[in-house]
Protein backbone atom coordinates (compact mmCIF):
# COMPACT_ATOMS: atom_id res chain seq x y z
CA UNK A 1 0.00 0.00 0.00
CA UNK A 2 2.86 2.42 0.78
CA UNK A 3 4.31 1.82 -2.68
CA UNK A 4 1.00 2.67 -4.31
CA UNK A 5 0.73 5.86 -2.23
CA UNK A 6 4.30 6.83 -3.12
CA UNK A 7 3.74 6.34 -6.83
CA UNK A 8 0.47 8.28 -6.63
CA UNK A 9 2.26 11.12 -4.80
CA UNK A 10 5.02 11.25 -7.42
CA UNK A 11 2.50 11.26 -10.27
CA UNK A 12 0.54 14.03 -8.53
CA UNK A 13 3.73 16.07 -8.03
CA UNK A 14 4.66 15.59 -11.68
CA UNK A 15 1.24 16.73 -12.88
CA UNK A 16 1.23 19.74 -10.54
CA UNK A 17 4.76 20.75 -11.66
CA UNK A 18 3.71 20.47 -15.30
CA UNK A 19 0.54 22.50 -14.75
CA UNK A 20 2.47 25.14 -12.81
CA UNK A 21 4.97 25.45 -15.65
CA UNK A 22 2.11 26.08 -18.07
CA UNK A 23 -0.15 28.38 -16.08
CA UNK A 24 1.75 29.80 -13.06
CA UNK A 25 5.47 29.82 -13.86
CA UNK A 26 6.22 32.11 -10.90
CA UNK A 27 5.34 29.25 -8.53
CA UNK A 28 8.05 27.06 -10.03
CA UNK A 29 10.42 28.48 -7.45
CA UNK A 30 8.93 25.91 -5.08
CA UNK A 31 10.61 22.57 -5.77
CA UNK A 32 7.94 19.96 -5.00
CA UNK A 33 10.29 17.10 -5.88
CA UNK A 34 12.75 18.32 -3.25
CA UNK A 35 9.96 18.55 -0.69
CA UNK A 36 9.02 14.95 -1.44
CA UNK A 37 12.64 13.80 -1.04
CA UNK A 38 13.04 15.62 2.27
CA UNK A 39 9.68 14.46 3.62
CA UNK A 40 10.41 10.83 2.79
CA UNK A 41 13.81 11.27 4.45
CA UNK A 42 12.08 12.56 7.57
CA UNK A 43 9.58 9.72 7.89
CA UNK A 44 11.18 6.66 6.27
CA UNK A 45 14.34 4.61 6.47
CA UNK A 46 17.52 5.93 4.81
CA UNK A 47 17.30 3.26 2.09
CA UNK A 48 13.72 4.21 1.24
CA UNK A 49 14.73 7.87 1.20
CA UNK A 50 17.60 7.14 -1.21
CA UNK A 51 15.40 5.18 -3.61
CA UNK A 52 12.62 7.75 -3.46
CA UNK A 53 15.07 10.60 -3.99
CA UNK A 54 16.57 8.93 -7.03
CA UNK A 55 13.14 8.11 -8.47
CA UNK A 56 11.73 11.64 -8.15
CA UNK A 57 15.02 13.17 -9.28
CA UNK A 58 15.04 11.07 -12.43
CA UNK A 59 11.46 12.11 -13.17
CA UNK A 60 12.41 15.74 -12.57
CA UNK A 61 15.32 15.35 -15.00
CA UNK A 62 12.95 14.16 -17.69
CA UNK A 63 10.52 17.02 -17.05
CA UNK A 64 13.08 19.80 -16.63
CA UNK A 65 15.36 19.12 -19.57
CA UNK A 66 18.56 18.96 -17.53
CA UNK A 67 21.07 16.24 -18.23
CA UNK A 68 19.66 12.91 -17.11
CA UNK A 69 20.97 12.05 -13.68
CA UNK A 70 21.69 15.50 -12.28
CA UNK A 71 18.52 15.85 -10.24
CA UNK A 72 18.51 12.10 -9.64
CA UNK A 73 21.90 12.37 -7.97
CA UNK A 74 21.08 15.52 -6.02
CA UNK A 75 17.73 14.23 -4.75
CA UNK A 76 19.39 10.94 -3.75
CA UNK A 77 21.91 12.86 -1.64
CA UNK A 78 19.14 15.05 -0.20
CA UNK A 79 16.99 12.06 0.77
CA UNK A 80 19.93 10.32 2.43
CA UNK A 81 21.03 13.51 4.20
CA UNK A 82 17.51 14.14 5.55
CA UNK A 83 17.19 10.55 6.77
CA UNK A 84 20.62 10.66 8.38
CA UNK A 85 19.99 14.03 10.01
CA UNK A 86 16.72 12.72 11.41
CA UNK A 87 18.59 9.91 13.16
CA UNK A 88 20.74 12.40 15.10
CA UNK A 89 18.51 15.46 15.37
CA UNK A 90 14.86 15.49 16.37
CA UNK A 91 13.19 17.20 13.41
CA UNK A 92 9.61 17.15 14.67
CA UNK A 93 9.38 20.90 15.13
CA UNK A 94 7.91 22.85 12.24
CA UNK A 95 10.73 25.39 12.33
CA UNK A 96 13.42 22.72 12.41
CA UNK A 97 11.80 21.17 9.36
CA UNK A 98 11.81 24.62 7.74
CA UNK A 99 15.56 24.89 8.37
CA UNK A 100 16.11 21.34 7.14
CA UNK A 101 14.33 22.12 3.86
CA UNK A 102 16.22 25.41 3.53
CA UNK A 103 19.56 23.60 3.95
CA UNK A 104 18.44 20.79 1.65
CA UNK A 105 17.42 23.26 -1.04
CA UNK A 106 20.74 25.09 -0.83
CA UNK A 107 22.60 21.76 -0.93
CA UNK A 108 20.52 20.70 -3.93
CA UNK A 109 21.43 23.82 -5.86
CA UNK A 110 25.09 23.51 -4.86
CA UNK A 111 25.15 19.93 -6.20
CA UNK A 112 23.41 20.98 -9.43
CA UNK A 113 25.77 23.94 -9.86
CA UNK A 114 28.78 21.76 -9.15
CA UNK A 115 27.68 19.13 -11.63
CA UNK A 116 27.04 21.77 -14.29
CA UNK A 117 30.52 23.19 -13.69
CA UNK A 118 32.22 19.77 -13.77
CA UNK A 119 30.44 18.83 -17.00
CA UNK A 120 31.39 22.14 -18.60
CA UNK A 121 27.80 23.20 -19.14
CA UNK A 122 26.81 26.85 -18.93
CA UNK A 123 25.62 28.19 -15.59
CA UNK A 124 23.16 31.08 -15.73
CA UNK A 125 24.40 34.43 -14.47
CA UNK A 126 21.59 34.65 -11.90
CA UNK A 127 22.09 31.08 -10.62
CA UNK A 128 22.97 32.10 -7.05
CA UNK A 129 20.13 34.62 -6.75
CA UNK A 130 17.64 32.16 -8.20
CA UNK A 131 18.92 29.43 -5.87
CA UNK A 132 18.41 31.62 -2.80
CA UNK A 133 14.90 32.60 -3.89
CA UNK A 134 14.06 28.96 -4.61
CA UNK A 135 15.41 27.87 -1.21
CA UNK A 136 13.23 30.38 0.64
CA UNK A 137 10.11 29.61 -1.45
CA UNK A 138 10.57 25.86 -1.07
CA UNK A 139 11.05 26.21 2.69
CA UNK A 140 7.93 28.34 3.01
CA UNK A 141 6.02 25.77 0.97
CA UNK A 142 7.28 23.09 3.33
CA UNK A 143 5.72 24.91 6.29
CA UNK A 144 2.29 24.41 4.79
CA UNK A 145 2.64 21.17 2.84
CA UNK A 146 4.34 19.16 5.61
CA UNK A 147 1.58 20.13 8.04
CA UNK A 148 -1.10 19.11 5.53
CA UNK A 149 0.56 15.79 4.71
CA UNK A 150 1.17 15.07 8.41
CA UNK A 151 -2.49 15.76 9.11
CA UNK A 152 -3.56 13.47 6.26
CA UNK A 153 -1.25 10.69 7.46
CA UNK A 154 -2.37 10.93 11.09
CA UNK A 155 -6.02 11.79 10.64
CA UNK A 156 -7.38 14.14 13.27
CA UNK A 157 -4.50 13.48 15.68
CA UNK A 158 -2.47 16.70 15.88
CA UNK A 159 0.92 15.00 16.26
CA UNK A 160 3.48 15.15 13.50
CA UNK A 161 4.02 11.99 11.48
CA UNK A 162 6.20 9.58 13.38
CA UNK A 163 9.50 8.73 11.78
CA UNK A 164 10.69 5.27 10.90
CA UNK A 165 11.84 3.42 14.02
CA UNK A 166 15.45 2.25 13.74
Amino acid sequence: MNFVRSVAAVVLISVVEHLLSLYLPALLYMDLFLLYSVYVGLIASPLTAVYSGFFVGAIQDVLSGLSIGMNGFSKTVIGFAAATARRYIVLDSTWLRFLAVLCASLLNMAIIGGLLYILGQPIRADFVRTSLIQAVCTSLGALVLFQVVDRLRRGTDKQLARPYAD
